[in-house]
């Protein structure tokens, strides 16, 4: 018997993508990557290794990264001669939410301007803060006001996603004067 030899061509890593391309991460803390590569079946997906580009901003822990001390750098991920960059943003903890205004006076269908500042401004939390009405059948918030819709009193509260910082405003609506 002659023993044949059959030669394929090893699949390997084409592509990887990496999601999302702008990874935000608290400082001190940690966010997964999801990564994906094609083709699906490449013989070579022990070879995807995570890099970070400064590791004084950002580590890179078993596909997940962990922000050290506020910054930006860059996530490299690659498999052989295929890479793929991912930008990683460290960014500070939300220390206060400030609030203008305590208390708020509107009439029914009027709208008052009511704003808040994130300190940091730049904070991990700052896309994720949550605005709410005790009664939105009595005043509302929407994009920086304060919206009266029926007479009576609610409160607008700010709080941070994990609620270990909340605000509040207490806002009263009244009709509208016929006159003067």
């Amino acid at each position: 018997m002659s023993g044949e030899v059959k030669v394929t061509e090893a699949v390997l890593i084409e592509n990887i993508q990496v999601f999302p391309k702008h990874i935000g991460v608290k400082e001190g803390f940690m966010e997964t990557v999801q990564i994906t590569f094609q083709p699906g079946n490449a013989v070579n997906q022990h070879e995807i290794r995570f890099s970070s580009g400064d590791e004084n901003i950002a580590i890179i822990e078993d596909k997940s990264v962990k922000g050290i001390s506020c910054g930006v750098c860059s996530l490299n991920i690659s498999a052989g001669e295929v890479n793929t960059v991912a930008t990683i943003e460290v960014m500070p903890a939300l220390e206060d939410i400030i609030c203008l205004s305590s208390i708020i006076d509107v009439v029914v269908g009027g709208k008052v301007e009511w704003r808040y500042k994130l300190q940091p401004e730049n904070c991990y939390e700052r896309d994720l803060i949550k605005v709410k009405s005790s009664n939105e059948n009595v005043a509302i918030y929407r994009g920086g006001y304060i919206i009266g819709k029926n007479p009576g009193t609610a409160n607008i509260s700010i709080h941070a996603p994990d609620n270990s910082i909340k605000k509040n405003c207490r806002v009263t609506v009244s009709k509208k004067k016929l006159f003067g």
